[in-house]
């Protein structure tokens, strides 16, 4: 398929077609010299150009893959007619070659008596090049002008239109030079000139269309790095006050513009919650004095600085791993994207990135010997990280391990990270060194404002109050914002400075005290939706979308409203009359302890409702929880099976996309997908407190509803997703044969799964991986990290679910012949093999794989299943030996030989006692 730069290229060669056309022509008479014509074979190679690239557009237009402007109509035409012209000019010169079978001195005769006979043919061919040049740039003139809207203006216009939403920072010289094209579009009388012109033209069409083709593959590597969540936190970060923060450049305070300018490794901030950490960052990253003192590090080295700001309570992308790596390469190739074909042309728009893509990028980029570079990270709020903190010591590691690269990070208090990366002469705590930006900061905003100063002795109010609140702060700089916009707010509203005063002694001298003070005068009508709502959010994996909150209303009429509604997409007017007064509702029920932030969600919909700081959060979860389940009047109220209800809807809302469609497929299926995924884990967590029937009938409805979605793919939809990737031996195949069922085993669904089963027992047997095999390698690959895992180490395998399995008839002596006819038993114990020599396994999980594997010895499992045999180096003349794998050395290695003994001393009685092995050996 052609692009619409296609155009541009074959202007360029119908352009060097005519130019070299014309000199062919000029020098006819003097051919019969040659016997050969080296001139000849470079047109017919221009020819064959012209031919291959008409073919790209035509093809375009047979396959109506994109509807053709008039600029790519006419070209084709043009590019026919210019093939003419070459046959006839042809026809024409071979009449004037040699022949060398002929007396020479004939054929010079017959030649010249050709040329005076040809001579009219010579004049028509030139002038029809010269018609040919003339279409050609009036075409060229017409695909350039901006007002023409032709399909190449469209596509410079989507590029810059991309250069501008995603901040790429792309060279301007391609606008000059679609300047000076333009300007030789008009064709000279002079034939000097016009030879003249032709070659610049044929030089700058071929730059430009060297550079936009370039331009373009470096605009889709910059869309698969960026990501919506991308920029939020830094936005919901309040800049620092002009006047405060100054002290950070202050060598005789800290040690901050000396470790800029002069060293090495990590510089660290910490803090007390609500001290303003955060905006103390932004205040660093943004400043000149920052970008002057890292130049003097950097020296003759290109400087790159960029910044992450994790977020926990938002979306995946704001507090993972990758999403720290991928915000940062984004912002070094957005600034410079010539470092692109160096590291990834060939990434695709759709084509997520994996972790380890990423850190080869970075590697890539360090590595770089011909332009020395230099890298500065500004990292903040690392203990909002959603993972353990070895995990992000390794990242930390790995960036720091560069000498090219160093970062200024901050944190609160996390034992492990500190005593890992801490410098004491390169670190700093904030609320050290905040009492007198406090103090700037009251005033700054009391003292411009007319009603304050017209109060009663101003001067001595304003030290009073400055005063009071400097001293009850203790370095928080969040208590000091609440207060003084509550003082300001009431001198707006022309109190006294009595009722100053009296605001200041009666404000709550902590965060927590302030929180609950705003749930405590929320109104008592709203109370109830207020519990609900901050129930919920404590529960959701990531925010919801406002519109999400409206669908409480219909809960509270109907608790089946999710099942009974009919799948519809909504339309933007529906969730335009929606929104807008849940945004005020939302006030009303929370005050502004939940904040609404505007743009597109990253799964569906838009407007996220977010809390206002992580303090809020952290508030109701330790000191409110009991008090919001009191406000519901002793009813009991289940936020997990509300937010089921509500994941259920949004799928039912979802665009009816065409799953099947290679271009809908992608943003469809992360919709559905991402849905899903939080659908199965607020399943999960309710099954731990609540079995119900509704949800049993929530989840059947998911699967029908996704049937409709999928409905022209070929495979169950649970297909649409993305397989695991085979580690080493521990493969994830499927054969085409995976449904909802299986996708509840791995979700660990055990009601569910238990439900489903009582109904009609024969959904036990399964084609392709056996259900016993989903329990035991539950791996899948999900569109957001579960809190299960990365927050409280939940093991994967769920030994309730295998024993379920196993009751229902799942035997662990099964084949699969998808694995080349290994057991079940057989894959679980390579499974265990291959993550413990990955080191990822932990205590918890190594205790559920040791309660497993006694359900499925008690079961039969086969002390002699086949496994596999693998290259193992010799330690004593260190060439690779092949090491056969057996049950025992697997357990052994996983479990120690104590516990390991015990599980094969019972395999091995069941093998005697049992001679009608069931086992694989091969």
């Amino acid at each position: 398929m052609a692009d619409p730069f296609t155009v541009i290229g074959l202007t360029a060669s119908l352009i060097t077609f005519v130019d070299t056309g014309i000199k062919l022509v000029s020098v006819a008479r003097s051919l019969y010299d040659s016997g050969t014509v080296d001139e000849l074979r470079e047109l017919n190679l221009i020819v064959g150009d012209i031919r291959r690239k008409n073919a790209q557009l035509r093809q375009t237009q047979t396959a109506h893959t994109r509807e053709l402007g008039d600029d790519e109509l006419v070209a084709m035409k043009l590019a026919i007619e210019s093939d003419k012209i070459a046959a006839d000019l042809e026809k024409v010169l071979n009449k004037l070659k040699i022949r060398g079978d002929r007396s020479r001195t004939l054929e010079a005769m017959r030649v010249a008596i050709g040329q005076r006979v040809k001579k009219e043919e010579m004049v028509e061919l030139y002038k029809r090049l010269l018609r040919l040049d003339k279409r050609v740039r009036e075409n060229m003139k017409f695909a350039l002008e901006k007002k023409r809207h032709s399909v190449f203006i469209a596509e410079i216009e989507a590029l810059n239109k991309c250069k501008n939403e995603l901040a790429i920072n792309f060279p301007s010289q391609l606008d000059e030079i679609q300047g000076d094209i333009l300007g030789l579009t008009q064709q000279s009388q002079n034939r000097d000139t016009q030879m003249a012109e032709l070659t610049s033209l044929i030089t700058k069409l071929g730059f430009f269309e060297k550079e936009q083709n370039k331009r373009h593959k470096q605009a889709v590597v910059i869309k698969s790095l960026h990501f919506p969540e991308l920029h939020r936190r830094w936005y919901r970060i309040e800049k620092a006050d002009l006047f405060t923060n100054s002290w950070l450049f202050d060598e005789s305070q800290t040690s901050f513009l000396d470790w800029l300018s002069r060293r090495d490794g990590i510089f660290w901030i910490s803090g007390k919650p609500g001290s303003g950490k955060s905006t103390l960052m932004k205040f660093a990253s943004m400043h000149d004095k920052t970008k002057d003192a890292l130049q003097q590090w950097a020296g003759a080295a290109t400087l790159h600085t960029a910044s992450y700001y994790f977020w926990n309570q938002g979306f995946e992308m704001q507090k993972s791993k990758t999403g720290l790596l991928q915000s940062l390469l984004y912002q070094i190739l957005s600034r410079e994207p010539d470092l692109i074909p160096q590291i990834c042309y060939d990434h695709l728009a759709h084509e997520p990135w994996e972790f380890n893509t990423l850190t080869a990028a970075f590697q890539c980029i360090t590595e770089r010997e011909e332009v020395p570079t230099k890298f500065c990270f500004f990292i903040d709020g690392l203990d909002e990280y959603d993972g353990n903190e070895e995990d992000l010591s390794q990242v930390l590691s790995f960036l720091s391990g560069s000498p090219h690269m160093k970062f200024c990070v901050s944190s609160r208090h996390r034992p492990y990270l500190e005593a890992n990366f801490q410098r004491s002469e390169y670190s700093l705590v904030v609320q050290d060194f905040t009492r007198e930006d406090m103090i700037t900061h009251v005033r700054q905003r009391l003292r411009p404002n007319e009603k304050f100063m017209a109060l009663e002795n101003p001067d001595v109010l304003l030290k009073e109050i400055v005063t009071i609140i400097a001293d009850h702060a203790q370095g928080v700089w969040l208590w000091v914002y609440l207060i003084t916009r509550d003082i300001v707010n009431a001198v707006n509203h022309d109190e006294s400075s009595k009722k100053l005063k009296q605001i200041i002694e009666e404000f709550p001298k902590d965060l927590e005290g302030y929180f609950e003070a705003v749930i405590e005068k929320i109104q008592p009508p709203y109370k109830r939706e207020m519990a609900q709502i901050f129930l919920i959010t404590l529960e959701e994996v990531q925010p919801l979308p406002l519109y999400a909150f409206s669908l409480l209303e219909k809960e509270e009429q109907d608790q089946d409203y999710a099942i009974k509604a009919p799948m519809s997409p909504i339309s933007d007017t529906e969730l335009l009359e929606i929104e807008t007064p849940w945004k005020s509702r939302i006030l009303n029920r929370c005050g502004d302890l939940l904040l609404v932030s505007p743009g597109d969600h990253p799964i569906f919909l838009r407007n996220a409702v977010d809390f206002m700081h992580r303090t809020v959060r952290d508030f109701l979860q330790k000191y409110y929880l009991q008090k919001l389940h009191s406000v519901l009047n002793g009813q009991k109220y289940y936020p997990l099976l509300s937010l089921c209800n509500m994941n259920l809807f949004l799928l039912k809302k979802l665009p009816d996309n065409d799953l099947s469609n290679p271009k809908l497929r992608k943003a469809a299926i992360r919709q559905t997908i991402g849905l899903v995924d939080e659908l199965l884990y607020y399943a999960h967590e309710l099954e731990q407190v609540e079995m119900s029937s509704q949800l049993v009938k929530i989840l059947d409805e998911v699967d029908r509803v996704n049937c409709v979605h999928a409905r022209n793919l070929r495979n169950h939809w649970t297909h649409a997703r993305d397989s695991p990737v085979a580690v080493g031996l521990d493969e994830y195949r499927e054969g085409g044969n995976c449904n909802f069922l299986a996708l509840t085993v791995q979700a660990r669904l055990v009601q569910y799964v238990r439900a489903t089963l009582q109904s009609n027992r024969q959904r036990i047997q399964k084609r392709g991986r056996p259900l016993l095999d989903y329990a035991l390698r539950p791996r899948r690959v999900t569109a957001i990290r579960m809190p299960y895992h990365s927050e409280r180490d939940d093991p994967s395998v769920d030994v309730t679910m295998v024993q379920l399995l196993l009751d229902y008839g799942a035997s662990p002596n099964q084949k699969v012949h998808l694995n080349d006819g290994r057991t079940v038993w057989a894959l679980f114990l390579l499974s265990m093999w291959e993550t413990v020599n990955c080191g990822e396994g932990s205590p918890s999980l190594t205790r559920a794989w040791y309660a497993a594997c006694e359900l499925l010895v008690q079961r039969g499992a086969d002390i002699d299943c086949w496994l596999e045999s693998i290259p193992s180096p010799s330690p004593l003349i260190g060439i690779s030996t092949p090491l056969t794998l057996t049950a025992t050395s697997i357990l052994d290695k996983v479990f120690g030989q104590e516990k390991a003994g015990r599980l094969t001393d019972q395999m091995k009685v069941a093998k005697a006692q049992n001679s009608r092995g069931v086992c694989i050996i091969q």
